[in-house]
């Protein structure tokens, strides 16, 4: 009995399926070398990233993205909370026992100016007498990215306290002001010297003679 030869669909199909398998084997070789690198890729964009903007997410869920500046420092230190838990168990008062917080109407402006409030809070069981012609309060803008100041209330207006300020035990002050959303410095306040300023992050601080808050940070669009 002599062999037959099979029929040419039976070659077509084992051809067929040859190259199914050897496809298959592609892919997978090719699955692998993509695994192996994308380990080494994944270090290089770590690496990366400490080059690339900051965001920064407040306790409200806004976040304020900017690139990290060169040479530059925060222009105030922020609050110590150790000290605020002490003044909390005095029977006295002074400015350095005051909490100072500075807040804006939004996180986000427009069309519309900034309106700035700075609340002086007495956690300690005494009244606090504040001499605010001797201890200046004020307000201050600094770029988020830079921390070049901006602005201040004092450049070109009188400060919003005056005289003396008792806040009694448990009780608080506040203060506000409105912004134009024009820089500022000291003696150049007349429209040539103030300039729009433009979108981006700032950070906003509330002052009373060396006393400062932490920075309230808010985007201008």
């Amino acid at each position: 009995m002599t062999n037959r030869p099979l029929p040419p669909e039976i070659y077509r199909r084992r051809r067929i399926a040859a190259l199914v398998l050897l496809l298959a084997l592609i892919l997978v070789i090719a699955g692998i070398i993509r695994w192996v690198a994308g380990g080494s890729d994944q270090d290089t964009d770590q690496a990366a990233d400490t080059s690339e903007p900051v965001t920064v997410t407040r306790d409200d869920g806004v976040e304020n993205t900017s690139a990290p500046g060169k040479h530059s420092s925060e222009p105030y230190t922020t609050t110590d909370t150790a000290e605020t838990s002490e003044a909390a168990t005095k029977d006295t008062c002074e400015l350095g026992d005051l909490i100072l917080t500075v807040t804006a109407d939004s996180p986000n402006y427009g069309a519309t100016n900034p309106r700035f409030a700075l609340t002086l809070a007495n956690p300690t069981g005494g009244d606090c007498e504040i001499d605010l012609d001797e201890d200046t309060l004020r307000f201050e803008v600094y770029d988020m990215v830079t921390y070049e100041r901006i602005w201040s209330d004092l450049d070109c207006h009188d400060s919003e306290g005056s005289g003396t300020e008792t806040i009694e035990a448990g009780e608080e002050a506040v203060y506000d002001v409105n912004w134009s959303r024009k820089s500022s410095a000291p003696g150049k306040c007349t429209e040539t010297d103030r300039q729009e300023v433009g979108s981006g992050s700032y950070l906003v601080y509330g002052l009373v003679g060396d006393r400062n808050s932490d920075p309230y940070t808010f985007n201008i669009r």
